[in-house]
């Protein structure tokens, strides 16, 4: 059976084996037992056990954080507290939480600054199409450059992707801003992955030291406690902020609290600022029925909230193209992280999205019971 790291549901369900080779503890959270923060604990071991018996496909770790408590943490499918994980499309959500230091710290004027301006060495293309010298960073925010992109909902890897093209390229960048444009910038949305690369770019470019990774450990990372992590850069040295970094799940559970908090960590200590917290967690642009779009974050509408989440009044997340889903739930002061490998369901939609319902159910079941 897998191993359950948290004290609190080993103490609730009887069962379950804590071996020799438990890792170093983390020390951020208080464990507790999910009673003690109003979770039934029968639903969570209802849910581990679909999780261990591979009902919701390749999940590979679950913790879920409440009351700035740990009630629960599992890994499946072979996988470990200290394995590093693509987190997929929500990498785009740690450069676009450092905007606001990088705004602070004056390097970018303002989000509506073109971004030819800060990308000299894409004159040319700038120059062969001068319209593009309209979009500005807000734009690429809000996926509303519009550069003609082709990216499926399911599986970005596929061959017929714009984003795996562009992978085959030697100057990403260069790949994403040389697409024709299809419409004028700051009217039509549609997603595009890349953007995250060209932010990374234009921030790369800023810096003195032009070292981007580095800024991001000192003002983000190294402040939480995250030390191991890994970044891919591509063939003409961008850090890839789009979909290159792998970390633990409990380091991914870390900015989902950091952002639960509005910014403020376990110690109080101010990271980033409250008004940039809620100005990339409201919605920007409304996509669906179901949900809208910040800066990064996605967010459930109040028409999917009363069919499928009744008992909350607001969610968030972050989703990476293959469940490496990141939800935030404020009026519970809640996170559910789920680490999955399921590449082949949307980006949305998918089997991370019943584990939250699963796990909110818990909190149902509690408040009936």
């Amino acid at each position: 059976m897998n191993k359950f790291y948290v004290l609190g549901i080993f103490l609730a369900l009887s069962g379950c084996y804590l071996g020799d080779d438990l890792p170093k503890d983390q020390n951020i959270w208080k464990y507790s037992q999910p009673a003690e923060v109003g979770l039934d604990a029968d639903a969570l071991y209802a849910l581990n056990e679909a999780l261990i018996a591979g009902d919701h496909n390749l999940v590979t770790g679950l913790i879920i954080l409440k009351n700035d408590q740990l009630v629960f943490e599992n890994y499946y499918n072979f996988s470990a507290r200290n394995q590093l994980k693509p987190i997929g499309k929500s990498a785009f959500s740690i450069i676009v939480l450092l905007l606001d230091q990088i705004l602070k710290d004056g390097y970018i004027q303002s989000l509506d600054d073109p971004i030819y301006s800060y990308l000299p060495e894409y004159e040319t293309i700038f120059s062969n199409s001068p319209k593009k010298r309209e979009i500005t960073i807000r734009h690429l925010l809000t996926h509303k450059s519009g550069i003609s992109w082709n990216e499926p909902h399911v599986n970005i890897q596929r061959g017929d992707s714009d984003f795996q093209k562009m992978r085959s390229t030697s100057d990403w960048p260069a790949y994403i801003l040389g697409k024709s444009l299809e419409a004028d910038p700051g009217l039509r949305f549609v997603i595009n992955t890349g953007m995250g690369l060209v932010i990374a770019r234009i921030i790369q470019n800023v810096l003195p030291t032009g070292q981007l990774e580095e800024y991001i450990n000192t003002h983000l990372l190294e402040p939480l406690n995250i030390t191991g992590y890994q970044w891919e850069t591509s063939p003409d040295g961008t850090l890839n902020c789009a979909n290159g970094l792998k970390m633990t799940t409990l380091d991914f559970a870390k900015i989902g609290y950091l952002v639960l908090q509005e910014g403020r960590w376990v110690n109080k200590q101010r990271l980033i600022d409250r008004d940039w917290i809620l100005e990339v967690t409201t919605t920007k642009v409304q996509t669906s029925l179901d949900y809208s779009v910040g800066y990064g974050w996605w967010i459930f509408t109040e028409d999917f909230l009363n069919r499928y989440l009744s008992q909350v009044r607001n969610t968030y997340f972050l989703s990476g193209e293959a469940g490496q889903n990141l939800y935030i739930i404020p009026d519970q002061q809640m996170v559910v992280c789920v680490m999955a490998e399921n590449y082949y369901y949307g980006s949305i939609f998918n089997p991370s999205l019943i584990v939250l319902l699963k796990s909110l159910e818990a909190a149902q079941h509690s408040s009936i019971n």
